[in-house]
């Protein structure tokens, strides 16, 4: 039904709030039977637990390597380093930087990937948009890749 529905530009998946493990919920699998069927991204919860490890998402990627999966979180502080490798070894994996502010991670990412698989994001309400944002400036990453990050990865993978 959802995907039929006008202006619908992403999914979210949350298996640790959910209480499910994504390389074994056999709903997971049908419900992307269908999104593999659109160019609709997905975004995936991966951190802090043991139903939302970004092992068992990568799993997912590969089985449907047509869609697009985003690594919210970029793997929070347990599961970062990971998220990075996984996210450079699979085509279709993004980052979003959102709540990542272990700066090991984010040099990893930024060292590691290609700028067009990172996206920003920000945990608004719960922080603010400035928080995730600042932190770029401990880097040295060019305009035109901040200018990628910041806002045309989106853009682009939202079709906007």
């Amino acid at each position: 039904y959802a995907l039929s529905l006008p202006g619908i530009k992403m999914f979210e998946f949350n298996s640790f709030s959910d209480g499910y493990y994504p390389d074994s919920e056999t709903h997971v699998k049908k419900v992307f039977e269908l999104i593999s069927q659109t160019n609709i991204p997905v975004k995936v919860f991966v951190g802090l637990g043991a139903t939302s490890l970004p092992h068992q998402w990568e799993s997912v990627s590969k089985k449907f390597p047509n869609v697009k999966m985003i690594y919210l979180h970029m793997g929070c502080f347990d599961y970062g380093y990971s998220c990075v490798d996984i996210v450079d070894r699979n085509e279709n994996a993004y980052i979003e930087t959102s709540n990542q502010y272990e700066l090991q991670i984010l040099k990893k990412a930024f060292k590691k990937l290609n700028n067009e698989k990172i996206l920003f994001g920000t945990s608004y309400p719960e922080r603010l948009t400035s928080n995730g944002k600042d932190i770029f400036d401990l880097f040295d990453i060019s305009e035109n890749d901040l200018e990628l990050i910041l806002r045309k990865n989106a853009i682009k993978l939202l079709n906007l």
